[in-house]
């Protein structure tokens, strides 16, 4: 049951997805950038973190990571901040109350049982795309050794990353 807020309203905040405080966790990369948090884009170790980030980028440059991601370049991370803004504002069109207590409540954008996007950069270059409810799947499209894609070919292959479309 929601709390009444001191206006007598029951508040998002009161919401049973808040009522934790989010620390950060060993799932956010060593090589996070305030550049990339300042565009709420965390840099995860692995693509099946603990919390349910929205959206995310894969960074993990030790030798024998499981799932070895490059470091982006800030342009790199401003397109993928790009796409979670096009899919936040289609999703969830401002003012909103959820949106604004997600910020709130985090750096990043935590909201389980939602699809989260994740990417890495491979070490040639390329880069993948998965979400998180594939099941049964590979665990990034496109597989290693398929033709490989730019981050730009990426997005425009996938049309569940071109929210941007469909809002207009």
């Amino acid at each position: 049951m929601a709390t009444q807020s001191q206006t007598g309203k029951a508040t998002m905040r009161d919401n049973r997805w808040y009522r934790r405080t989010w620390e950060p966790g060993f799932d956010l990369s060593r090589h996070q950038t305030e550049f990339a948090t300042a565009l709420r884009i965390p840099f995860l170790t692995d693509p099946f973190p603990y919390e349910y980030y929205r959206f995310g980028i894969v960074v993990n440059t030790d030798e024998n990571a499981l799932w070895r991601g490059e470091v982006p370049t800030d342009e790199e991370v401003e397109v993928v901040a790009g796409i979670r803004n096009a899919y936040f504002d289609y999703l969830f069109p401002q003012p909103d109350a959820f949106r604004v207590e997600m910020e709130a409540f985090a750096p990043y954008d935590i909201e389980s049982g939602k699809p989260c996007h994740y990417f890495i950069k491979r070490s040639d270059g390329s880069w993948a795309y998965r979400r998180s409810q594939w099941t049964g799947a590979p665990d990034f499209l496109p597989e290693l050794g398929d033709a490989p894609m730019t981050l730009a070919e990426l997005i425009e292959h996938h049309s569940d990353l071109q929210w941007e479309r469909v809002a207009q």
